[in-house]
């Protein structure tokens, strides 16, 4: 089951970010990323932040998903399920990004975001989440 997960952290890692965007970075309090970035629309901070929320939850499910019995992992299909729609949910709203149309904070703030994501993604595949 290892390699099955395995296989799910390198399509979240490398092939949805690759389709966005890209990038890495430390997190900020709201506050601080206000000021770190001024031009930045709220809707599309809100719209990465809810994708960061998505990779958490996301690799929170594999953890225990890696630490359950075959009777567990069968019972937890459907929450699988869910977290599939909400991926397709959110990667639908990413892709709706034009990145000519980001300002320069926008896109300072997707690449942080991008690499916190990474590097929690990294972090489950190597079996230190």
């Amino acid at each position: 089951m290892k390699n099955f997960t395995n296989f799910i952290v390198t399509v979240m890692v490398f092939i949805l970010p690759i389709l966005l965007l890209s990038g890495c970075g430390e997190k900020t309090t709201d506050i601080e990323q206000e000021e770190k970035y001024p031009d930045i629309r709220p809707e599309f901070k809100e719209m990465l932040d809810n994708y960061e929320v998505f990779v958490n939850d996301y690799c929170d499910f594999l953890e225990r998903f890696e630490d359950t019995d075959d009777t567990g992992k069968l019972e937890m299909m459907n929450e699988y399920s869910e977290i599939t729609t909400k991926y397709s949910d959110t990667a639908a709203s990413m892709q709706e990004i034009s990145q000519e149309d980001l300002t320069a904070d926008e896109m300072s703030y997707y690449a942080e975001v991008m690499g916190r994501c990474s590097a929690r993604m990294i972090q489950v595949n190597e079996g230190e989440g």
